[in-house]
């Protein structure tokens, strides 16, 4: 396996997917399945890999895009979003669950939309999977630094070090 040096992952479907899609899509209610939403976007929900979280998202959807607020990395999109929403106080009162919902403004998701990148390499070793995805999370953030001259306003460094989580 060769390790990549550029970020060279592929935004899924049609990039860019507001939250109240994902919302939909990803907990689409008693008896219902997300294929039945949205078949392209269903399939985010047990995938693996980077997600960029944007505020007014236009352009194209990428790790460099300007609009990218925060980039992290899941081996489960669904959970990872659910944790996310619950945090951003999306559902309801905040929760527990992720540390940048919790820096996220509470409840604001009218303009919230992300993107996701899937590994396209399902057969990584478990033992490997977590070192595979925070590399592949650090190029998308080294590539919204340089075209940016910054990292994304909500994975800015605590204390000089960059969060991973």
């Amino acid at each position: 396996m060769k390790v990549p040096e550029l970020f060279d992952l592929e935004a899924h479907g049609a990039g860019w997917y507001p939250w109240a899609e994902i919302s939909s899509c990803f907990w689409p209610g008693v008896g219902k399945k997300s294929t039945g939403v949205d078949p392209v976007l269903a399939q985010m929900v047990a995938a693996k890999g980077v997600y960029c979280i944007a505020w007014r998202a236009t352009g194209k959807a990428s790790p460099d895009n300007p609009t990218v607020q925060y980039i992290g990395q899941t081996s489960s999109f669904k959970f990872r979003m659910g944790q996310f929403a619950w945090s951003a106080g999306l559902w309801g009162a905040r929760a527990r669950g992720h540390s940048a919902g919790w820096r996220w403004h509470e409840q604001k998701e009218d303009q919230l939309s992300v993107a996701f990148f899937p590994l396209r390499n399902s057969n990584i070793p478990k033992h490997m999977l977590n070192g595979y995805l925070h590399w592949y999370e650090a190029l998308a953030l080294e590539a919204h630094h340089q075209r940016c001259s910054a990292l994304p306003f909500v994975n800015v460094p605590q204390n000089g070090i960059v969060v991973l989580d």
